[in-house]
């Protein structure tokens, strides 16, 4: 939509623009010599609503489809919120379908491999799938509504779900090889992992629960609802698991899967080089966050940006060609009276504007139509300078420098008698002032104002106190914005939520396993596990975001698991023999999860290839 520059927008623009910029006669911002035009569009619903963000650049797309046919010389590109929104939206569910299908095919050909038998996932998969519409169940009876972000819960779900899965179903394997019939290879199956199972889930579930100590809401809901999501999936794989194996394995099964590394690592735990191995095994990871520090949160915890969106790379352009740039904050104020509203914004705005050492631009209404209040003010302050009795001397001055004071009787007669005529420059609803109340004002049963600041970089602490002095009830918000507050919650709910988990985590593990030397070992294999994953992290370096960060609770979880159906093992039989059973169930679980988090890193979304390369 061509914007009529009425209210002097194209010099505020100018002043700020890194190049040269002007206006065309019709008002739309120019240039590169008039070779690049910028159109601005009041957009109709909300960019983070999927459903209006892909109706509105659909809409828009349509319209430049038909300029592109008949002025195939010139090119037409969009960009904005709503159209990186959509172009986002839609590159996620491409990768997600892409990336579903890939892991299907590794899992199912890692399944083959190890169990030599694609049967195995008819039984694992349709349990898992039950637990997962349980636990979504329990979301809608429990929340009513999930996050977007609680949606990661199905990744872990899945991924600890598998695991037992395995476990279950080497079992069932097992009990035919003994020689039991279906039947009681099915309930041989369950009682022999029924206790592991249980233990391990409730063990995960507790330390995913210590996740509702966080302030961030979709933190908590995501705690509490994969907490659930542990308990309900081992529940159904093992009411369901053993009674579809039985009919699944009714001839001959499979001899074992030997591995012979699993026999060297029998050896070398027996060896004396044991304990010089283990004390490798903890020296490198502690060496390295020792030298390198402790893993530390990416600059951007949501606000990940796709490379290769035509949206973005157009916005490139923009910012480019007309000034802009990233890391820009919105600044909500809320009133009763909408011209209260303006007044409240109008002094955070003149606050921010005299701040030049820690704002890099600043836009508002202000700048273009100040309230009436805000004129009087000015006004006042103006009137304090008693100008009148100062025209006389700058009457003189001027002819003491060699002016001729008449050249200049229209400002000696307003320094003499100044005028107090104020105005609402955006009064009516006039089609010049439209684009203005569509970017600074809204109404509701409130009016509101916003203005846009962006703070420069290491002095945000001091641009969010100067707000909060100014109007403590603003509201401050805007990806970057969100990222920073989420940044400071998390560093400050992780030391809590580390600590409430370890310490329940390994009350749960010393009671479960009854002996303090079993205990002990689990919770070292949970530990020096986390340890080489904050190495390798910090050592890559790779970085922390709500996206991979969905990774570190699977892997735990899994560890977990392991851990417990190799001690309930070797109780039975020595370690020996839990390397012999177990072993081969650990690299199956170990290597279907490396085959989802596989599958993601071929994802073209940063957030889900990050993801799976930490996995």
């Amino acid at each position: 939509m061509p914007f009529e520059d009425e209210v002097r927008l194209a010099g505020a623009v100018q002043e700020s623009s890194p190049g040269a910029l002007d206006t065309s006669p019709s008002g739309i911002f120019v240039a590169d010599q008039g070779r690049t035009r910028l159109i601005l569009l009041s957009a109709e619903g909300q960019m983070l609503r999927g459903a209006q963000a892909k109706a509105f650049t659909r809409g828009v797309q349509e319209r430049l489809d038909d300029l592109r046919a008949r002025h195939p010389t010139v090119r037409f590109d969009l960009t904005g919120g709503h159209a990186i929104a959509a172009e986002t939206e839609a590159l996620l569910r491409s990768d997600l379908l892409w990336s579903g299908v890939l892991s299907t095919l590794l899992v199912g050909l890692a399944f083959a491999l190890t169990f030599r038998r694609l049967r195995a996932l008819v039984a694992v998969l349709p349990p898992l799938a039950l637990g997962t519409l349980w636990t979504a169940a329990a979301a809608a009876i429990v929340f009513g509504h999930v996050s977007a972000l609680t949606l990661g819960f199905i990744a872990v779900v899945v991924g600890v779900g598998l695991d037992t899965g395995v476990h279950v179903y080497a079992a069932l394997l097992d009990g035919r090889r003994r020689g039991l019939s279906p039947a009681e290879a099915a309930d041989h199956a369950r009682r022999d992992t029924a206790r592991p199972a249980l233990v391990a889930a409730f063990t995960a579930a507790i330390a995913f629960a210590t996740l509702s100590m966080s302030r961030v809401p979709a933190l908590r809901q995501f705690g509490l609802l994969c907490a659930i999501g542990e308990m309900l999936t081992a529940l159904a794989i093992l009411a369901v698991t053993p009674e579809v194996g039985r009919w699944l394995e009714r001839s001959a099964p499979p001899p074992p899967r030997a591995f012979a590394w699993l026999s060297w690592l029998d050896r070398a735990r027996r060896s004396h080089a044991a304990p010089i191995l283990l004390g490798i095994g903890v020296f490198v990871p502690v060496y390295t966050l020792f030298t390198l520090g402790p893993p530390s949160l990416g600059n951007r915890l949501v606000s990940i940006a796709p490379s290769g969106l035509p949206s973005l790379e157009t916005n490139e352009v923009v910012v480019d060609r007309f000034g802009g740039g990233e890391g820009q904050w919105a600044v909500l104020v809320r009133d009763a009276d909408e011209q209260r509203a303006r007044v409240r914004a109008d002094r955070i705005f003149e606050a921010l504007d005299a701040a030049e050492d820690h704002v890099a631009t600043l836009d508002g209404l202000t700048r273009f139509a100040p309230s009436v209040e805000t004129q009087h003010m000015r006004l006042d302050e103006r009137d304090r300078l008693q100008l009148p009795k100062r025209s006389e001397a700058l009457r003189a001055s001027l002819a003491q420098v060699g002016f001729e004071p008449k050249a200049f009787g229209a400002a000696l007669a307003s320094f003499a008698a100044p005028r107090r005529d104020v105005r609402d420059g955006i009064a009516g609803q006039q089609d010049a002032t439209r684009l203005l109340r569509a970017r600074y004002l809204a109404s509701d049963e409130h009016g509101w104002s916003c203005l846009y600041v962006r703070p420069r970089a290491g002095h945000e602490r001091q641009v969010d106190e100067l707000i909060r002095a100014v109007d403590p009830e603003a509201a401050v918000t805007g990806f970057a914005r969100l990222d920073s507050v989420l940044a400071d919650s998390v560093r400050e709910d992780l030391p809590r939520v580390l600590g409430a988990a370890v310490a329940l985590v390994g009350a749960v593990v010393l009671l479960s396993l009854r002996r303090r030397r079993d205990g002990l070992v689990a919770l070292g294999a949970l530990m020096l596990g986390a340890l080489w994953v904050a190495a390798i992290v910090r050592w890559w370096p790779l970085p922390i975001h709500l996206y991979n960060a969905f990774v570190l609770p699977v892997l735990l979880g899994i560890t977990v698991d392991e851990v417990m159906f190799l001690l309930h093992r070797a109780r039975e039989g020595g370690m020996r023999v839990a390397l012999e059973v177990e072993g081969p169930n650990v690299v199956v679980t170990g290597v279907t999860t490396a085959c989802g988090f596989v599958a993601l890193v071929s994802c073209s979304f940063p957030g889900l290839r990050d993801m799976g390369v930490l996995g």
